[in-house]
């Protein structure tokens, strides 16, 4: 059952967010809903079985849940919000590897940020004594860059958007962009994680 506390930013976050995976995965499906929701369900299958996994070890919970269940994980958000976001990236994904690698680089470094203000803000996730940043971190880029190898076999290249190479060369739009999140997220990630630390 529902269990939906409008008064939290809990409830607001996960509402928003639902809102917004629905919207991009609707969008990927118009697209080629074969490759593109046999990919989402992939991506929904092994992000629900590792997520439970790691809440039945104890590494993470997740003390509020929209809609509590037996798995004690935030079910819409892995089988709609993560597939929707990773299909996304694996489309614009760069076609050589030499750029895949920033490309990835930026959207771990997001992903790892907003986890850390979740985790330090709300009681949507709460690291337990096994689990920390840097496990987060290498975590969501073994899960990446594994999800990558798999989107690469199913989704046809005519239904990807790759980011050409020349955007990452100095001064083009992703070189500024890769600059800017990494600055960002290492300096200000790294003061915050600092001062958590020092409490």
């Amino acid at each position: 059952m529902l269990d939906l506390q409008w008064s939290t930013i809990e409830t607001r976050v996960a509402v928003a967010v639902f809102i917004i995976g629905l919207a991009v995965l609707v969008y990927l499906l118009r697209l080629n809903w074969k490759q593109y929701g046999l990919f989402s369900l992939i991506i929904a299958l092994i992000g629900v079985s590792l997520c439970s996994l790691f809440v039945a070890v104890g590494f993470y919970e997740f003390p509020y849940l929209p809609n509590p269940n037996k798995l004690g994980i935030p079910v819409a958000v892995m089988a709609i919000v993560f597939p929707s976001i990773i299909a996304l990236s694996v489309r614009y994904s760069p076609t050589d590897w030499a750029y895949k690698i920033p490309y990835y680089w930026v959207i771990v470094h997001l992903f790892v940020f907003i986890e850390l203000i979740l985790q330090e803000k709300t009681n949507l996730i709460k690291y337990k004594f096994a689990w920390d940043l840097w496990d987060t971190y290498s975590a969501w880029w073994v899960y990446l860059l594994m999800l990558e190898w798999i989107g690469g076999k199913i989704i046809a290249p005519k239904f990807r958007k790759p980011v050409e190479a020349q955007a990452f060369r100095y001064g083009n739009w992703a070189w500024i962009v890769l600059h800017a999140v990494l600055i960002f997220t290492i300096f200000l990630g790294g003061l915050y994680s600092g001062m958590l630390i020092a409490k």
